[in-house]
This record gives C-alpha cells, sequence and structure tokens, in this order.
C-alpha cells in the first residue's frame, strides 16, 4: 500500500499559520540552541559567602560603633568646652557683681559721711541761732556762761573776766555771787568792744578761757565730728 504527501512550495510553507519563505529559515530554528545555566553552588561555597556576609556584617557594626563612639568623644569635648565657659563666665559675674557691691558700699559711705558732715554743720548753725535768740530772750544769759566759764578753772584767786559792754554792768552785779559759786577770791569785769553779747573771755595768772561763740561753736563742731568719725577725746 503506497502513501502519498503532499509537499508545499517552499515560498508557500507555513509554520505557524503564516506563510513563509526561503528567507525564514535559519539553523537551530527547529532546535534552539541551549540555554547556559549556573552549576548548582556547594556547600562550601555557601559556607564561605555566609562566612562573608557575615564579616561584612561585623565590619559593618564595628564602623558604625566607632562613628558613634568618634561623635559621643565630639559632643563630650563640647559639652567639656561648654561647661568651662560657663564657668569662666559665672566667675567674671561674680567678680563683677562683687566689684558693684564694694562700689554701692563706698558710694553709699561716702554719700552718708556728706550727710553726717551736712548734720554737722547745721547743728551748729540751729546751736548758734538758738544762742542768739536766747540771748535776746533773756540778756541775763551771760551770768550763766561767765558761771560755766568760771567753773572750768582751778580755783584762780584773781581772774579779769572780759565781756561786751552791754554785759559789763549786768555781770557786776551778779560778780560777787560769781565769785562766791566758783571760789574765785578776786572778780574783774572788763568790757571789750570786739565781743558780742553773751561771749566772755577769761584771763588767769596761769592762763585763759576763750568764750566766744565763734569758739564754742568750732569746739562743738569738732566735737560732732569726732563722734561722727567714731573718735573719742576732748
Amino acid at each position: 500500500m503506497s502513501s502519498s504527501r503532499s509537499f508545499l512550495p517552499l515560498g508557500r510553507q507555513t509554520v505557524t499559520g503564516r506563510e513563509t519563505t526561503a528567507a525564514d529559515w535559519r539553523p537551530g530554528r527547529l532546535h534552539p540552541a541551549p540555554v547556559h545555566r549556573p552549576a548548582s553552588s556547594t556547600p562550601d561555597t555557601r559556607r564561605a559567602a555566609d562566612a562573608d556576609r557575615e564579616q561584612a556584617y561585623l565590619d559593618g557594626y564595628a564602623a558604625g560603633m566607632a562613628a558613634c563612639r568618634e561623635e559621643l568623644e565630639a559632643e563630650r569635648r563640647r559639652l567639656a568646652e561648654d561647661r568651662a565657659a560657663l564657668e569662666r563666665a559665672r566667675i567674671e559675674l561674680e567678680a563683677l557683681r562683687q566689684h558693684e557691691k564694694l562700689a554701692l558700699e563706698q558710694q553709699r559711705a561716702t554719700l552718708l559721711r556728706q550727710l553726717q558732715l551736712e548734720t554737722v554743720e547745721l547743728a551748729v548753725a540751729l546751736a548758734e541761732r538758738l544762742l542768739r535768740a536766747e540771748l535776746r530772750l533773756a540778756p541775763d544769759t551771760v551770768i550763766r556762761v561767765a558761771r560755766e566759764a568760771l567753773g572750768e578753772l582751778d580755783g584762780s584767786s584773781a581772774v579779769r573776766l572780759k565781756v561786751c559792754p552791754q554785759d559789763a554792768a549786768t555781770l557786776r552785779e551778779a560778780a560777787q555771787g560769781l565769785a562766791h559759786e566758783t571760789g574765785v577770791a578776786e572778780l574783774e569785769i572788763i568790757p571789750q568792744p570786739h565781743l558780742e553779747p553773751g561771749e566772755v573771755e577769761v584771763e588767769t595768772s596761769s592762763g585763759g578761757l576763750d568764750g566766744r561763740w565763734a569758739c564754742q561753736l568750732a569746739r562743738l563742731r569738732r566735737a560732732l565730728h569726732r563722734a561722727v568719725a567714731g573718735e573719742e577725746g576732748p
């Protein structure tokens, strides 16, 4: 039994349902070239790869830790510098505060001293005004002044008491009583035009005593100045 095959012309052969030509044919078309695949990895290869990955991880971890340590050390140095700067600022501020405190204390002491001196002068001026007012209101005040001046003597036998002319008559009338009170054996009243009412000058054989207002006020001023300065003595 014979069979017959029919072949299409070369230009009419169909492989995938489309018309082909001779130019469509190429070697290996019906048998594609084999695909080359890598050989399967061996256990040693896998262990080596795992060791490389682990080493890479450890190296990266170590590098990261070293970078962190360097950053922390740099931050520690910055903090130390900031603390040192703050300490220097604190010391400077404390020195400035002490300087300002000392300056304020000195200024306060100066103002207080000035105020005390002004108070002294005011007290002296007030004392002078009171004395003059007392003399105007009580002309016999000169007797009290003379009694106090004579009381400071050490029992002189002869005393010359110089006063202003208008006080001379008043003191002559009181001379005997003053001499008896102060233990003076002989008391002479001598008018002096340069003296003001209420002023007296005492002369004795051993010295004298200036009872003028200016001298008395000067003594008062010196005493007040010593009191302001905290000094002692006459």
